[in-house]
């Protein structure tokens, strides 16, 4: 490019061309917008500059009435949003409760089982040795008369006792 050959003036021009318009974009746009009638217009008397003034006055308020309009837009789109949102939440809710107790029903197959005494401290409840046989004899009675098969499990300080459904431990305790 030091040589001075029309190849170097050519790139010379090239780059000079480049920064030129990179200086253009870099340049920031004026935030007013102007009409080119009345950033050119020269004012010749006191009417011709109050007219001037309005019509600059009218172009900012149209501006503003624009702004106004975009931002008014946006808070639809943001309504609108918030709204699909909590219909989405709500649709997550229900999706997650199904899976639990989906869940829940495989992880217990034939329902939610207690003993006795099981049930009764769930309840909340405190009873003697004696209140439970009754209501073991109660329970298994009912069973039988559902034609529900009692199962057994051995606890250590009973030996064996029986696992009655939920249902019926409502019916025996009068829940």
């Amino acid at each position: 490019m030091m040589a001075g050959t029309e190849k170097g003036k050519e790139v010379r021009r090239y780059f000079l061309e480049c920064e030129r318009r990179l200086k253009q974009v870099a340049q920031p746009e004026p935030t007013e917008i102007t009409k080119p009638e009345i950033a050119d217009f020269k004012p010749q008397s006191q009417i011709e500059i109050i007219l001037a003034s309005v019509q600059q006055l009218a172009a900012t308020a149209q501006q503003m009435a624009e702004q106004e309009q975009r931002l008014l837009q946006q808070e639809r789109i943001a309504i609108e949003l918030t709204g699909e949102l909590e219909v989405a939440k709500a649709e997550l809710s229900d999706r997650i409760k199904s899976v639990e107790k989906e869940q829940d029903r495989f992880n217990h197959p034939s329902g939610h089982k207690y003993t006795i005494l099981g049930f009764a401290k769930k309840l909340g409840l405190e009873i003697s040795l004696n209140q439970s046989k009754s209501f073991g004899s109660k329970a298994s009675s009912l069973c039988r008369t559902n034609g529900i098969a009692v199962e057994r499990i051995t606890d250590p300080r009973f030996g064996s006792v029986g696992l009655y459904p939920e249902s019926i431990l409502i019916q025996v305790f009068g829940c």
